[in-house]
């Protein structure tokens, strides 16, 4: 920035823009800064998705938002990357560089010279519980002039895990758009439907809560169950399911475009993750007027805690399957619930709010 009168430059760095929780956030926050007060580019470490998953890649040119990519796509690209991100910074010269995710927090640790004026904040977005993750993290984070958390929960986690400096950390949670469009509609009718939407990993407790959720979706009149996403335990997953002979009553729908037609449609979410940060579905779903059943992770507190009845002690498995039932069982309880979870999203979790709140960040780091 050569005076402070031109507008911030800040260069949005991602891991991959597929959609997702963290890269819907760098959509979303790139869109929508005020173009009067910020300059913003973004920078993707892996290949633009291919068609129908550029729908984040396509908004963003839309939106009039210049993407690079760093065209990753194994451990030997790192150094070329890193001359890349390097010759980006230099040349265009930002204020500001934003990480999101492990990968994307590692290559700004490395592309960053020691001295240099760009102010880079970083971003945790999941309590990863790895060790090995977090021993890396926790030297990377060490360089970051803000660590930005999604919950007050990683945020936590982060200064006792990961011992970053508290007077360095932010907590800004996500946000969503409640749009009128949105309204909640008449569930009454269809069959009952529970829906989990993610990727297809160990971190979100699928093939955990199969054999428990089992008796509940094949008694008379049950439920189905309807998986979003695709990922390493896709196989697993499916070979599970007919290991157990539920193929007519779980659904792996594999990725789709339609996701909010789908939540629109459904009961309850279902959300057996073993850790997250502050999972965006979750938001997704309350907008859409769904209650939610969810281990008792890292966000999930500061989202669903108005109805805590949503909210399972982790790893106990049969209480979330009590749960998921109490709501089958009571359409009128699921409504009043999910209502007032669309109310929470609009009052507490907009995406106006979390832009507004990363603008503030950004501009305080340049005083």
């Amino acid at each position: 920035m050569s005076n402070s009168a031109e507008p911030i430059r800040v260069l949005l760095v991602a891991t991959e823009l597929r959609v997702g929780g963290a890269e819907r956030c760098v959509a979303e926050l790139a869109g929508r800064l005020d173009r009067a007060r910020f300059d913003v580019r973004v920078v993707s470490l892996m290949p633009s998705p291919a068609a129908p998953r550029d729908a984040l890649v396509q908004w963003l040119g839309e939106a009039n938002v210049p993407v690079d990519f760093l065209d990753m796509e194994r451990m030997g690209d790192v150094w070329r990357a890193r001359r890349q991100l390097q010759r980006l910074v230099a040349a265009w010269e930002p204020g500001i560089v934003h990480s999101f995710l492990f990968h994307a927090d590692c290559l700004c640790r490395v592309s960053l010279p020691r001295g240099h004026s760009v102010r880079w904040c970083a971003g945790l977005r999941v309590a990863d519980p790895r060790r090995s993750r977090q021993v890396v993290h926790r030297s990377v984070l060490r360089r970051a002039d803000r660590v930005v958390c999604v919950s007050r929960a990683v945020a936590e986690w982060a200064e006792q895990t990961l011992k970053v400096p508290r007077q360095r950390l932010v907590t800004i949670p996500n946000g969503i758009d409640v749009r009128s469009s949105d309204a909640p509609m008449d569930r009454n009718g269809a069959r009952q439907t529970c829906i989990s939407v993610g990727r297809l990993d160990r971190q979100k407790g699928l093939v955990e809560l199969l054999p428990y959720l089992a008796p509940l979706l094949t008694a008379g009149g049950g439920p189905r169950w309807q998986i979003v996403g695709e990922g390493p335990l896709d196989v697993p997953i499916r070979q599970a399911i007919e290991a157990a002979r539920l193929e007519d009553h779980v659904v792996l729908e594999g990725w789709r475009s339609d996701v909010a037609d789908l939540l629109q449609q459904a009961t309850v979410m279902l959300l057996p993750s073993r850790f997250e940060g502050m999972p965006n579905v979750v938001l997704e779903a309350m907008a859409s007027s769904l209650p939610v059943v969810a281990f008792d992770v890292e966000g999930i507190a500061e989202l669903l805690g108005h109805e805590p009845k949503q909210i399972v002690q982790r790893d106990n498995y049969q209480q979330f399957v009590e749960t998921v039932r109490h709501f089958m069982h009571d359409p009128g309880e699921a409504r009043r619930v999910g209502i007032a979870n669309r109310e929470v999203v609009g009052r507490s979790f907009s995406a106006d709010a979390m832009v507004g709140a990363y603008e503030r960040v950004y501009e305080s780091l340049l005083r």
